[in-house]
């Protein structure tokens, strides 16, 4: 659900926050090896990316598999921009790669080989299998003091209501309406025709000009019917009826509930422009989960099942 606006651009905060933990970690290293010379430079960060990368890759197998039926084709599945990851797998994989990597390091085979990172002869000294540890040890250290440090300054910069808005939207029929209106509404006929009330309220934030927003489109329409435990709700920032409305008949979309926002209420509420933007909502109206850039039905479904 976060992000970060830079030079007009929105990032999710998190991978944001990576990346640039990863540009910082670099940096800390050169400056170590400059200072540590004519001692043989360190190669640390290479091999964090790369155990980094067949982490990710882990992470997101897992997910697909567990979610196989959420994705339509092969292409869904490669799409990692709904970031759908398993995280616990993500973190063991990585944990265990970089120990794996760290004790390779320290240890030379009977037949005098040592690992890739390390043809150097200098490199056999045990001096240097020492400094290499404490040097990855520390370069996490950076990292993850870099990502806590983001995360708290943005925490501290960003504040949001956890309780849903009572702004005024219009629905296409140019009918006013706001989401305590809905929940209200829906909640009455329901329990008037003995129904169960949904347990969330979804709502999604886009525009037609937005690539991303058409994209996930298709997912937000199936989760429609894959969910009844959830209302869907499109909220459009900015455009107006004619636009909207022709955007969903030339596409062939149906939803039962797409709202206009023509003054961005939604967005200046959340303390941010990004598109697209789902958040979720409990029964109660409070903000519990929350997605931001492109969602598929299987995150979505992660969402609803462990929203905390």
């Amino acid at each position: 659900m976060n992000s970060v606006t830079v030079l007009g651009l929105s990032f999710p905060l998190w991978p944001l926050l990576i990346l640039t933990a990863t540009l910082a970690m670099a940096l800390v290293n050169e400056g170590l090896n400059r200072r540590a010379r004519p001692a043989p430079a360190l190669r640390v960060i290479d091999p964090m990316i790369y155990r980094g990368f067949v982490a990710l890759v882990c992470a997101r197998v897992l997910f697909v598999i567990l979610h196989e039926d959420s994705y339509s084709g092969l292409w869904q599945m490669l799409d990692i921009r709904d970031r759908g990851l398993h995280l616990p797998t993500l973190l063991i994989v990585f944990a265990v790669l970089i120990g794996h990597w760290l004790v390779r390091s320290r240890v030379i085979s009977t037949d005098g080989s040592v690992p890739s990172e390390h043809k150097n002869p200098e490199h056999k000294k045990p001096e240097h299998k020492n400094r290499l540890t404490t040097r990855a040890s520390l370069l996490l250290g950076v990292g993850s003091v870099w990502c806590l440090a983001g995360w708290m300054t943005y925490q501290a910069t960003h504040s949001t209501s956890t309780q849903w808005p009572d702004h005024r939207f219009e629905t296409l029929a140019g009918e006013p309406v706001s989401l305590p209106e809905l929940h209200t509404a829906k909640s009455e006929s329901l329990a008037a025709k003995q129904e169960t009330t949904p347990e969330f309220t979804v709502v999604n934030l886009w525009a037609t000009w937005c690539s991303v927003c058409r994209a996930e489109m298709p997912a937000l329409e199936r989760a429609q019917e894959e969910f009844p435990k959830a209302r869907i709700v499109l909220i459009n920032q900015g455009e107006d009826r004619a636009s909207v409305a022709g955007y969903l008949r030339s596409s062939g979309l149906e939803f039962s509930h797409v709202w206009l926002d023509p003054d961005v209420q939604m967005g200046t509420w959340l303390g941010q422009q990004a598109l697209p933007m789902t958040l979720v909502f409990d029964h109660e109206g409070q903000l519990i989960a929350g997605h931001s850039g492109l969602i598929s039905v299987a995150v979505l479904d992660e969402l609803l099942v462990s929203p905390w």
